[in-house]
């Protein structure tokens, strides 16, 4: 599942990122950011304040700051030290929620399993409207294919 995560490392930034794997007996998360090597993973609870739902930043930046961050990322304002959004390492082009998802065949971690502090005020209506929508699942007969990043 994807998310938005502040690197521990470098927290002025804010990532795309995936959950790897959940420890239920400890209920910790690792936490893998999109692209980078697993040198920068880190382990954490579901309630960690520096994990977002997707479309977290752009949420912000319209809700607190009238600022489009998706047309124009070079207006987008700092929030709590995090400068913007960093697309997966490698991804090359403009990032966008939807078209990653679907690129990925992945999902996003459900709005719900957020805190009200995660989520800044974040709504479903938001989530489901401006934010990702489900990726489209791929039939066996369609010759389209998820990449790993």
């Amino acid at each position: 599942m994807k998310l938005e995560a502040r690197d521990k490392k470098n927290p002025h930034m804010l990532a795309v990122a995936t959950i790897l794997s959940h420890n239920k007996k400890s209920d910790k998360y690792t936490i893998n950011f999109d692209g980078w090597s697993c040198q920068y993973d880190y382990t954490t609870t579901h309630d960690d304040p520096d994990l977002h739902p997707c479309g977290y930043w752009q949420f912000v930046q319209k809700t607190k700051y009238n600022v489009d961050s998706i047309m124009n990322p070079t207006k987008a304002k700092q929030h709590e030290n995090m400068r913007s959004l960093e697309a997966p390492y490698g991804f090359g082009k403009a990032f966008s929620w939807p078209e990653y998802l679907t690129l990925t065949c992945a999902l996003p971690a459900p709005l719900e399993s957020f805190t009200e502090k995660q989520a800044e005020g974040m709504t479903n209506e938001f989530f489901t409207r401006k934010g990702p929508p489900p990726p489209q699942r791929a039939s066996s007969s369609s010759s389209s294919s998820c990449v790993v990043l």
